[in-house]
């Protein structure tokens, strides 16, 4: 551009500080704000933002609040932005005491927060677990003339969530309507997943209701969180009801749900009928999948289809599979099929390493096999184990 005669501007400089920082070049970018001055050009908010922006996302704060004074001493005044991204970067190190002397000291310093700001800020406090504090924030907001937008409810609402205040937040969500907010599946997801945490499926089946007569139409993750409730009140029955409903597009995950439901229940025939429908739905079942099945025929003493089940897993096979087995027939003095099932293991190509031999030892000792009755079939365990029997 020298070349040309032609003077690059703020415009063309921001647009390089901007490259720069976004390859995390903030040094650099840093010095370019000297090349600028050097060279004539005033830099602007933009200029000193970008890489005030780069340092807060790199947890550099010392050098964000000292590139604000600089842009003080150099004539060109933070705006509402600036000092909201600074704002956002001592929230993520929980400075909360400097973003009020920040808040309390704007209007000396000439610029105004507006709601994106206290949004910010209230949620780093909501983080945190600051419920009372983040709260505060909407009077404030309120006596500086700013109304609280959806994203300030939006937070509220998770702050509730966060503090276990679940009826406080079944309150928000049944009068969003006369708040202007606009509560969506995701704020109901949320809610009845916590109720479930603590074994509230009442109200986890009314938000459901609720949803669908507001309209909101349920998701997958609605039904799975329905699946779960529904397993923790015993009512395996309607869950696998739900679930047989082809037309919500469950994925591995909601079938894991119901699984597991039945292997707690102690269930092994609701356990398999599910695992035979995630196939007939082209499902493909996971690791966890294939560990709750495993369980659930230990569970019920049908040892050697676990074993077969997990010969069958030859792509599948995981080393907490091969622990499984191993503890659960342990456990059951079936030193047989232990040593059955290692010589399968063997047999299959996989290697008897230390994530096999050293849990398998664990249990034999925790259950006591060390003694005299029990040790000459464990030495022919760890013989197996060992290659040499």
């Amino acid at each position: 551009m020298a070349a040309a005669r032609c003077s690059p501007d703020a415009a063309v400089y921001n647009c390089y500080i901007s490259v720069l920082c976004d390859s995390q070049r903030l040094e650099e970018a840093r010095g370019f704000l000297d090349h600028m001055v050097d060279e004539g050009v005033r830099p602007t908010v933009r200029s000193y933002t970008t890489i005030l922006r780069g340092y807060c996302q790199q947890g550099k704060i010392l050098e964000a609040e000292k590139l604000v004074d600089d842009m003080v001493d150099a004539g060109c005044q933070p705006d509402v932005v600036s000092y909201s991204v600074l704002i956002e970067g001592l929230c993520s190190v929980r400075e909360f005491d400097k973003v009020e002397r920040i808040l309390r000291e704007s209007e000396d310093k000439g610029w105004t927060p507006n709601a994106i700001t206290y949004n910010i800020y209230m949620s780093g406090l909501c983080r945190t677990g600051l419920l009372d504090d983040t709260f505060r924030q909407v009077d404030i907001m309120r006596s500086r003339g700013l109304l609280p937008t959806v994203e300030t409810v939006n937070i509220l609402f998770d702050c509730l969530c966060r503090d276990s205040r679940f009826s406080e937040a079944v309150l928000l969500l049944e009068h969003s309507e006369e708040l202007g907010w606009h509560a969506d599946v995701f704020c109901y997801n949320t809610l009845m997943g916590r109720l479930c945490d603590i074994g509230d499926f009442a109200r986890v089946f009314k938000l459901l209701v609720d949803l669908l007569k507001k309209g909101i139409g349920p998701d997958m993750f609605s039904f799975t969180i329905a699946i779960r409730g529904l397993c923790g009140a015993g009512k395996h029955r309607v869950a696998e009801c739900l679930i047989d409903n082809e037309s919500i597009g469950y994925d591995v995950v909601a079938f894991n749900t119901l699984i597991h439901g039945f292997c707690i229940a102690g269930d092994l025939r609701g356990v398999k009928l599910t695992y035979m429908n995630m196939y007939s739905r082209q499902i493909s079942p996971n690791n966890y999948t294939h560990a709750l099945l495993i369980d659930s025929l230990f569970n019920d003493r049908k040892f050697v289809e676990a074993i077969d089940t997990l010969a069958s897993l030859r792509d599948g096979l995981v080393p907490d599979h091969l622990i499984h087995l191993n503890n659960f027939l342990a456990k059951g003095i079936k030193f047989t099929k232990v040593l059955n099932l290692l010589d399968e293991i063997r047999y299959r190509g996989f290697v008897l390493d230390t994530c096999i031999f050293i849990p398998l030892v664990r249990v034999l000792c925790c259950e006591g096999y060390y003694q005299r009755a029990s040790i000459n079939e464990v030495s022919l365990i760890l013989t197996s184990l060992l290659g040499i029997r």
